[in-house]
């Protein structure tokens, strides 16, 4: 498996300017000007492998469905509900 290192070069490719949060899994690689990057805009750093194992799927589903509401703008539930299964299944493995 090959590792991404993201640099302020390359940043914007993978995160949005206006993005609240980012997941960084073991694929990721950010430089340390990339994290002074995106503590100054607010982003937060969420850890894969630091997602709570305990955390009930219906739960999850609800904070992803939420994300996906309030920082994507995403109003069609069809659509939020199949994003948040394919989420969910990503997680899982």
């Amino acid at each position: 498996m090959s590792k991404i290192l993201i640099t302020k070069k390359n940043l914007d490719k993978f995160v949005k300017e206006d993005a609240k949060s980012f997941l960084v899994d073991n694929t990721i690689i950010l430089s340390p000007g990339v994290k002074d990057i995106l503590e100054e805009r607010g982003v937060k750093l969420i850890y894969k492998n630091n997602i709570d194992k305990t955390v009930e799927k219906g739960d999850l589903f609800k904070r992803v469905s939420s994300i996906l509401k309030e920082d994507f703008n995403l109003e069609d539930d069809e659509k939020i509900n199949k994003i948040a299964i394919k989420v969910l299944e990503k997680i899982k493995n």
